[in-house]
């Protein structure tokens, strides 16, 4: 059950890091598959024994459910059931394509079968942990804090996340030279992303980084963000260069075969309109009137280069999956595209060089996930196994529950079997389904989501990595134009959100009442 679970949860919450790059044709699914297995396993091995343990700690006062008649065999089993209740709503939701909160989805079960048991006082609802403070040193309990961040999580990540666009777009993509702007913006860039990673390191740090106070945090992370300015400096401009270069060869040759026999994809433009801007003279030796259709001639996308199918029908994500290889392909359906064509569309030069840094930010973001939600499914199995183990010791307060290495391998390896089989499903919601997903676009949303993510992990806050992502995803696109937000969509998701807990709790709740209390004894 705790691999199951783990299964729906990368198929739901992996996407939120690598939707937007898939979409916005950085990787294919496969190279996304492959890079987030990587940060994924990372996160969860390094840095998810800190949120299991909180999570093992800080919900449930395990001393009280001793107390009860068979509370031993009760707990594991009410847990079973937690665990299983949380798989099918999460199943259920990604077949929709809604992205929800698998933390509170568990938290929810959980303190659905404490209810159920009977056991309501071990429950921490607004009062101090059995470790004699609160949630991390923050004085509110998870339940609290999960409805603090329903609100609190996806506004801060919007506000900054469309700020950071705002300024991005103001000072560098509309520019005629935002190419030569976006090169000077990379070694502050690099730093920006170095010093977001780094942050996300400490903040999320176990005990092998237990004595790394936030100051001396703050201290490395800032030098790293130095380093990175210098490198970024050094070796990312002159990379970046060549990468324009074997760019514009490849487009060079691209149209000129298509100049041969054109198509009906391609369209003629004013001669004084270059192939990746507004005005100005075109790309060296690029032939000039020739544009493909879809890129932009006044800074203003027609939509047309993003339908990729001219039939593609209406689906819960606004998109429909074609099937293709380990995965499917997202095609757009045509409320979408028309949402898309809303969107200012940038330098295609420009957007190029975004690409490395949203795979970057991807990555960081990967690594969040897998830091703080591998404790999802593994924290009532560590439960289960330490009472499987030591019986009725486990319910002592000095006691705490062994976390082994080999629960996080099974946590991270579900997870990322769950994205590569699944994980295109909500896929089509993040990464286009609300608004147009660009480079530039996506890099913001996933840069200022990491940071959201770090600065919780630090106050220790029970926060949603979907809540955050969509917050950012809906921030980017109201700040570039607010009609472009798909916002009936966006209310499905708020819906799924605000139910999240109610349904898994109660799923959980049927199951345990029918396994245990039916049929009722005198």
């Amino acid at each position: 059950m705790a691999f199951t679970f783990a299964w729906a949860m990368g198929a739901n919450d992996v996407p939120n890091a690598f939707a937007s790059v898939i979409t916005s044709g950085v990787l294919s699914f496969k190279g996304a598959v492959v890079v987030s297995s990587v940060f994924e396993l990372l996160g969860a091995l390094l840095m998810g024994e800190k949120v299991t343990s909180t999570i093992v700690q800080n919900v449930v006062d395990w001393t009280k459910l001793g107390d009860k008649m068979n509370g031993p065999s009760l707990t594991m089993w009410g847990l079973t059931c937690a665990l299983g209740a949380s798989s099918v709503w999460v199943t259920i939701a990604t077949f929709y394509a809604w992205p929800i909160s698998s933390t509170h989805t568990i938290i929810g079960a959980m303190v659905a079968h404490a209810l159920v048991m009977k056991a309501g006082e071990s429950i921490y609802w607004v009062k101090k942990t059995a470790k004699g403070g609160t949630w991390e040193g923050l004085p509110i309990s998870p339940v609290v804090g999960i409805a603090v961040s329903w609100v609190a999580s996806p506004v801060l990540a919007a506000t900054l996340a469309g700020a950071f666009f705002g300024l991005i777009k103001r000072f560098i993509l509309v520019h005629d030279d935002s190419v030569e702007r976006t090169l000077n913006f990379l070694p502050f860039t690099s730093g920006l992303t170095a010093l977001v990673i780094t942050l996300l390191v400490m903040f999320s740090s176990t005990s092998w980084l237990k004595k790394v106070d936030v100051l001396m945090a703050l201290g490395i992370a800032f030098a790293a963000a130095l380093a990175g300015c210098l490198l970024g400096y050094v070796v990312g401009i002159p990379l970046a260069r060549e990468r324009l270069r074997r760019y514009d060869s490849l487009l060079r040759r691209q149209l000129e075969a298509d100049a041969e026999a054109p198509p009906p994809a391609m369209a003629a433009v004013p001669p004084a309109t270059e192939i990746d801007g507004r005005g100005g003279n075109p790309i060296d030796g690029l032939p000039a009137g020739l544009r493909l259709e879809g890129e932009e001639v006044d800074g203003v996308g027609d939509g047309r280069g993003d339908r990729g199918d001219d039939d593609a029908g209406r689906g819960d994500g606004n998109a429909r999956i074609v099937p293709w290889g380990f995965g499917g392909q997202i095609v757009f359906d045509e409320h979408t595209l028309r949402l898309h064509a809303l969107s200012r569309r940038f330098k295609r030069r420009t957007e190029e060089l975004f690409k490395i840094f949203q795979v970057f930010a991807g990555c960081a973001m990967a690594f969040a996930h897998g830091a703080n939600d591998v404790g999802n499914p593994i924290a009532p199995f560590a439960v289960i196994y330490a009472i499987h183990r030591e019986g009725e010791v486990f319910f002592q307060s000095d006691f705490k529950a062994p976390l082994q290495i080999w629960m996080l391998v099974l946590g991270g390896v579900g997870i990322c079997v769950g994205f590569a089989v699944w994980g295109w499903r909500v896929a089509t919601s993040i990464g286009g389904g609300l608004t147009l997903m660009t480079p530039s676009r996506g890099f913001s949303c996933l840069l200022t989501s990491s940071f959201v993510v770090a600065v919780a992990s630090r106050l220790g806050l029970p926060i949603s990595t979907t809540q955050v992502l969509v917050g950012s995803t809906v921030g980017v696109g109201a700040a570039d134009n607010f009609r472009t937000v798909d916002w009936c969509l966006f209310g499905k998701f708020l819906l799924s959100w605000l139910v999240t807990a109610a349904v898994a709790g109660g799923m959980t709740a049927l199951f345990f009442a029918i396994s245990v209390y039916s049929p009722i004894q005198p």
